[in-house]
């Protein structure tokens, strides 16, 4: 290394997770350092001769020629004849609003390969459009690796140009920003004077960020995260969830019993018929008459006796059908032959009620890619207003998502938002976590729905899927 630098590079794993520290320490071979030649500041452009250096530059021009290097990139299954690039696979799919699907292929990645750092990076950006702390484990884990590679004193550079850096250089500004989002600014203003260094070309901004975190200045979001790769796409719902992300960086409380029994009693009722002799089902397998009847006289609201008489069939109660879907899909509920049985989840479930937010927060969002999008902008909506009308909720979220979605023959209109909402509105009154009350038009979001939609949206940030197939999309929407 150039002894004539005044620079080291400040490892920064020693005050990371414990997580990402053990993960480094069980890497028996660190990525390879190849040197690539001599780095010297005079021969690089720095713009018109006789433009005064930036302010940035003159201490690391002041330092001299250095040691360019090149960091070992590991993809499992990239190249080959046809040139395939799961990372670029993951950020495609990711585009088209399958998110768990495009986590499920990084962490395959990290399976086969756990020194892929750019799988790292790009989970990272993913999560961060949710909350900087659930970002962070995997830019942390990106960055315990990556200094591994790095010799104690290194004082070289790692340019951007050299495509083999890209990698750590992405997890160290995503590092960065989540230490800024999460207000650690001295540990924020050293990663990004680290990068200046690193690679003083700066394509990635650091520039632009150490003043402004050094001023302990607030961070902002802007139209996309710098340097992840991620396509122009996902502004609006990129600032949607920004105004949840204050409830969305800290883990939702357990609300206390008599709260959670209060608040999804529907579904706490209809477990506990399926205990003992369980739930009678008819041919088809829905819910008999008796359960459809009684659930009517119990949640007067689901039903219009006045109007209407008494149902006959769970198909006319849409939230009794929309509740009994749910508890099955998340295996509290399982049928034998004509009965409807609770399963031993559910019986520890009502014995301990505040257990059923968890065991229902996986399975709040389903149907196509749109209508997950959809459905998670909605809970961020909700989190953030708690009380509005259907029409303003629907308007929100179609603002959000219209410039990036398409409707079948032609742009996406407010009511088809409003469509794809349906199935998430009718799952969240259903449990008792949102009221339309009185007049079908006005939701209002209580405590624990407040609770569940944060575990929903927080577990669906994180949230990863394996399968290479095509996800169905739904009612004639796509992608542009």
């Amino acid at each position: 290394m150039g002894e004539s630098s005044i620079w080291r590079y400040p490892f920064f794993t020693p005050a990371l997770g414990a997580e990402p520290r053990e993960l480094a320490a069980r890497i028996e071979t660190p990525l390879r350092l190849e040197h690539r030649n001599r780095w010297d500041p005079e021969e690089e452009y720095w713009g018109e001769p006789g433009e005064p250096l930036e302010p940035y530059l003159r201490e690391i021009f002041a330092a001299g020629p250095r040691e360019a290097w090149e960091q070992e990139q590991l993809v499992p299954g990239a190249g080959g004849e046809a040139f395939h690039d799961p990372i670029l696979e993951a950020t495609e799919i990711f585009g088209r609003a399958e998110r768990d699907r495009a986590r499920g292929l990084l962490v395959g990645l990290l399976d086969e390969e756990p020194r892929c750092l750019d799988a790292y990076a790009h989970l990272g950006a993913f999560a961060f459009d949710y909350a900087a702390s659930l970002a962070l484990p995997h830019y942390e884990a990106g960055v315990a690796l990556g200094e591994l590679s790095l010799p104690e004193n290194f004082d070289g550079v790692l340019p951007w140009g050299w495509i083999d850096n890209r990698p750590f250089l992405r997890c160290l500004h995503g590092y960065g920003l989540c230490l800024w989002r999460l207000g650690r600014f001295a540990k924020a203003a050293a990663v990004f004077d680290a990068l200046l260094w690193l690679n003083p070309g700066d394509n990635q901004g650091a520039r632009e960020l150490v003043d402004t975190v050094r001023a302990h200045s607030t961070w902002e979001p802007t139209p996309r995260l710098p340097g992840a790769g991620l396509a122009d796409r996902g502004n609006g719902r990129r600032a949607l969830l920004d105004r949840a992300s204050p409830i969305l960086e800290v883990a939702p409380r357990i609300p206390p019993a008599g709260e959670t029994e209060s608040a999804l009693e529907p579904l706490l009722w209809l477990l506990d018929r399926g205990r003992d002799g369980g739930l009678q089902l008819t041919q088809t397998g829905a819910l008999a008459r008796a359960i459809v009847r009684e659930a009517a006289e119990r949640f007067p609201h689901w039903w219009d006796a006045e109007l209407f008489g008494p149902p006959h069939q769970e198909a006319e109660l849409v939230l009794l059908e929309t509740l009994d879907a749910l508890a099955r899909e998340a295996g509290l509920l399982r049928k034998r032959k004509r009965r409807l049985l609770a399963t031993a989840r559910a019986k520890a479930i009502l014995e301990e009620p505040a257990t059923l937010i968890d065991a229902i927060a996986p399975h709040l969002y389903t149907g196509s890619p749109f209508e997950r999008e959809v459905a998670e902008l909605a809970s961020a909506v909700l989190l953030v207003e708690r009380k509005l009308t259907r029409a303003a909720l629907a308007e929100t979220v179609h603002d959000a998502v219209h410039e990036d979605w398409r409707a079948e023959g032609g742009p996406l209109e407010e009511r088809g938002v409003e469509r794809a909402l349906a199935p998430f509105r009718h799952t969240m009154l259903a449990l008792g976590a949102l009221s339309d009350q009185p007049d079908r038009e006005r939701l209002s979001l209580p405590d624990a729905g407040a609770v569940l939609l944060a575990r929903a949206l927080r577990r669906n940030a994180v949230s990863a899927r394996s399968g290479s197939g095509r996800s169905e999309k739904g009612a004639g929407i796509s992608t542009p």
